[in-house]
């Protein structure tokens, strides 16, 4: 699989977390039962039930936010995992229920209706808990194979088992059964991008050797000198593929004989938003971030960015591009096609933005800079943040 040409900035103190409807404190976890995923033959046609989404983008439903932490056990021992809720409305942070498992073997969570998925993950093994929301009821499903993206309808899940040099099948879960259904991928696929309604954003090859004949990290490079990547509209329902646009696997080449690379950020408004530059040495010229539309047209520029920029989403929509210079966060909303200059810390925290709100706010984690504090976290409208101001309604932090 192509590697990827930047790294998008992380969050430090991020978490993997997850929105939904509030449980009582009190509540222990019920009985979990064990239920064996079963397999059934390839599907022909997969509908959609709903809309697809990305697991990814499941973390914040608008009104809430879960956060996963740790309890320090002492000695040797990992820290034992727990969900913590985050209310918007109250201004709450409540710590729900223990997983019962390390810390460490937490790898996301995401909600699908009134339920709250979460995934641990061992060298052994890969396990879905599926946590009902209004009852507490949990079951839990093993996963098999390790996947590397995920995504989910009103009903299922969609997971994409990648091989060394693609990915081949979708894997279809029903989470109440444990039920899989597999369809077959457009051959080449070497990545899942996006959803959008019924259908993924996929990229895949265009070689003269298929890549699963390539012997060893030699004959792929080789091979791949005279391949093209495309990024295309994949439907499973009827299997049909829609190309978006197409160029050369190591990108094409500006006038200067530089080699352009290319991607992929996120969607919003009927735009795909891409990340663009050159590359020079081991940095990068004439960086940007572009935008075409669904169909591939309408490419345009849309600011400068010479190292990429972070997306800050909302129900899977991009609304804010972050970079941070460590001094700085230079943020440009989508919403007024504005660029902002906010300071990332003050005399005694430093301050990231971690979500936004449908009520027109931003959540703001803030790191003690003495690091003798844990990360406290503030609600501020967006536009006062972007103004300067961290002067909002203080989160009420969790009791252990």
């Amino acid at each position: 699989m192509k590697k990827s040409l930047f790294i998008l900035l992380a969050l430090a103190f991020c978490l993997s977390a997850c929105g939904a409807a509030t449980v009582p404190e009190s509540e222990a976890p019920a009985a979990v039962t064990e239920e064996t995923a079963s397999t059934v033959e390839s599907a022909e046609a997969t509908a959609i039930v709903g809309t697809l989404r990305r697991m990814d983008d499941c973390d914040n439903t608008g009104t809430v936010r879960y956060l996963q932490g740790g309890k320090e056990t002492g000695g040797n021992y990992a820290d034992k995992g727990y969900i913590q809720q985050i209310d918007y409305t109250t201004a709450q942070q409540r710590r729900l229920f223990d997983t019962g498992e390390p810390a460490a073997f937490f790898q996301n969570c995401f909600v699908q209706g009134d339920t709250l998925h979460y995934i641990l993950r061992s060298e052994k093994s890969q396990i879905l808990y599926s946590r009902n929301l209004v009852s507490g009821d949990t079951r839990t499903v093993p996963l098999g194979d390790a996947y590397y993206i995920g995504y989910l309808d009103d009903r299922y899940l969609y997971l994409f088992p990648a091989g060394y040099n693609e990915y081949t099948v979708m894997r279809r879960l029903d989470p109440a059964t444990g039920e899989v259904e597999e369809t077959n991928l457009p051959a080449q696929t070497t990545d899942i991008c996006d959803a959008d309604g019924s259908r993924f954003l996929i990229t895949r090859l265009h070689s003269d050797l298929p890549m699963s004949s390539l012997q060893g990290e030699e004959q792929r490079t080789a091979a791949l000198q005279n391949a093209t990547v495309e990024y295309a509209w994949w439907d499973p329902a009827d299997g049909s593929v829609e190309t978006v646009l197409e160029e050369p696997y190591y990108g094409d080449r500006e006038e200067t004989g530089l080699e352009q690379v290319r991607t992929y950020l996120g969607k919003a408004d009927g735009k795909l938003y891409f990340f663009r530059a050159s590359l020079q040495g081991a940095g990068y010229a004439n960086g940007r971030i572009e935008c075409c539309a669904l169909d591939g047209s309408g490419a345009q520029t849309v600011f400068a960015a010479q190292e990429g920029a972070n997306p800050l989403k909302q129900k899977g929509e991009i609304q804010w591009f972050v970079h941070s210079t460590g001094k700085t966060q230079i943020i440009y909303r989508l919403a007024d096609s504005t660029q902002y200059e906010v300071p990332a810390k003050t005399e005694e925290e430093l301050i990231d933005p971690v979500a936004l709100t449908d009520d027109g706010r931003v959540l703001l984690a803030k790191f003690d800079r003495s690091l003798e504090k844990g990360i406290t976290y503030c609600l501020v409208s967006e536009m006062d943040y972007l103004a300067g101001n961290f002067t909002g309604t203080d989160v009420t932090p969790a009791e252990d």
